[in-house]
């Protein structure tokens, strides 16, 4: 840190980078994801769950670089619940019905979370962190209407969009960090 607290470019461009590297992991996962959705319809519950696993584990990387410790206990929080779902969904796949209602609480919660990150970075177009917070709040709120009646490719095609929203933000302010 440089200039009164201010970040210095160099650790901007790492943050960047790093961001740019989790948003493809994201855009991957959720295109993979949506992929199964649509060409697979008997795929289990444990994919979907190793999916949100993933992502837990793709934002916990992401904030071992992050810039500052504001915000950073909550985000930590965040990806470990997103792991604690996919393992769960993963392990216990009869109990799908339930934990539909923590995904879709999850998808809302990190929603919120999302718009408030990407109104906190210093550059950069904060319009796709929004986006993807408001699309994350949206998935879970579909996803409450439904309960507890749900076909499994909603729960799947639900879990394939967050994590494309996650990775088309975070690979766009990635970019705009390393400019």
């Amino acid at each position: 840190m440089s200039n009164g607290g201010q970040p210095d470019q160099r650790n901007l461009a790492q943050t960047g980078a790093w961001l740019t590297l989790a948003g493809l992991a994201g855009l991957g996962l959720g295109l993979s994801g949506l992929v199964m959705v649509f060409a697979a319809r008997s795929v289990g519950v444990g994919w979907y769950g190793a999916l949100l696993a993933l992502l837990g584990f793709v934002q916990l990387a992401e904030l071992l670089r992050r810039l500052s410790m504001a915000g950073r206990l909550i985000r930590a929080i965040l990806a470990l619940v997103y792991i604690g779902c996919g393992v769960a969904l993963m392990l216990m796949p009869e109990t799908v019905g339930s934990l539909e209602l923590l995904v879709a609480c999850l998808f809302a919660a990190a929603g919120v979370f999302r718009i408030v990150w990407a109104l906190a970075w210093p550059r950069g177009s904060k319009a796709w962190g929004v986006a993807a917070g408001l699309g994350a709040i949206a998935l879970g709120g579909v996803m409450l209407l439904g309960w507890p009646q749900q076909a499994l490719w909603v729960l799947g095609a639900a879990v394939a969009v967050d994590l494309a929203f996650y990775g088309a933000s975070a690979l766009l302010l990635g970019r705009a960090l390393r400019r």
